[in-house]
C-alpha cells in the first residue's frame, strides 16, 4: 500500500466522514462514519503486523479528522452542534473552566478517575473488536474536543492562542496513547481470531506499555500545566467575544 494513496485516502475519509455525518445531523452517525472509513486500512495494517505505520497513519488521520470537525464548527456551529454527540457539554464544561478556573480539567481527583475509566472502556472495547469500537469511542471523544476547540475560533479567541493551546500537548498525549494502546490489543484480538502462527506477544506488550506510560505522562502533564493553559485562554477568551 503507497504513501501517497493512503494519505490521500485518509484525508478524503476523514474529510467526507466528517460532512457527511454532521449533514445528517445523527450523533451517532458521525462517529460511526468516521470509524467506518478508517477501520479497514487499521485493521490491515495490524493483520500484516505493520505496527508503527497502523500508529502513525491512525494519528495522521485523526489529525485531519480534527481539521475538518473544527472547520465546520466554525463555519456552521449550530448544525456541527446537533451533530456532536455531547460537544454542546463538553464546550460549556470548559468554557466554565476557562472563565472561573474552577472545574475537573484542573482538579486532579476529578479528571483522574475519569481518565482512567476513559482508559480502561477504551481499552477493553478495542481488545474485544480488534480495535473498532476503540475507534468507535475515540471519534466520539475527539469530535467533542474538536467542537470545543472549533467553537473558541468561533468565539473570537485568537487563532495562534487556540493552535497553541487550543489542543493541550496532555490532550496530544492521551490520542497517541489510545492508539497505541489499540494496535496492542488489536494485535491480541486479531492473534486469537486468525489463529497466526508464531505470534510474538512482545510486539503487543511493548505497545501496551508504552500507550500506559504515555496515559500517566497525560495526567501528569495536565495537572502541572492546566494553569497555565487556562490562563493563556483566558486572555485570549477575554479578548474575543467571551461566548
Amino acid at each position: 500500500m503507497r504513501s501517497w494513496s493512503l494519505a490521500l485516502y485518509l484525508a478524503v475519509a476523514a474529510a467526507a466522514s466528517v460532512a457527511a455525518g454532521v449533514y445528517l445531523g445523527n450523533r451517532w452517525w458521525l462517529p460511526l462514519l468516521n470509524t467506518l472509513l478508517a477501520y479497514p486500512i487499521y485493521a490491515y495494517l495490524v493483520i500484516h503486523r505493520e505496527y508503527g505505520r497502523a500508529v502513525g497513519w491512525m494519528l495522521f488521520w485523526a489529525f485531519f479528522l480534527s481539521v475538518s470537525m473544527i472547520t465546520l464548527v466554525v463555519l456552521a456551529p449550530e448544525t456541527a452542534r446537533a451533530a456532536v454527540l455531547r460537544g454542546a457539554e463538553y464546550k460549556k464544561e470548559m468554557f466554565d473552566w476557562i472563565r472561573t478556573g474552577q472545574g475537573a480539567e484542573s482538579d486532579p481527583s476529578r479528571f483522574i478517575p475519569q481518565h482512567l475509566l476513559h482508559y480502561g472502556a477504551f481499552a477493553a472495547a478495542s481488545l474485544l473488536s480488534g480495535g473498532a469500537l476503540g475507534l468507535l469511542m475515540g471519534c466520539v471523544l475527539l469530535n467533542y474536543m474538536n467542537f470545543y476547540v472549533g467553537s473558541l475560533i468561533y468565539h473570537g479567541v485568537p487563532p495562534l492562542t487556540v493552535l497553541l493551546y487550543g489542543w493541550p500537548v496532555w490532550s496530544i498525549l492521551r490520542v497517541a496513547g489510545f492508539i497505541v494502546t489499540a494496535v496492542g490489543l488489536s494485535d491480541i484480538f486479531f492473534a486469537k481470531v486468525l489463529r497466526r502462527d508464531g505470534w510474538d506477544s512482545g510486539a503487543a506488550k511493548k505497545a501496551l506499555a508504552i500507550g500506559f506510560v504515555l496515559i500517566v505522562a497525560d495526567m501528569m502533564l495536565k495537572a502541572f500545566l492546566a494553569p497555565i493553559w487556562r490562563d493563556a485562554l483566558w486572555r485570549g477568551f477575554s479578548a474575543g467575544a467571551g461566548g
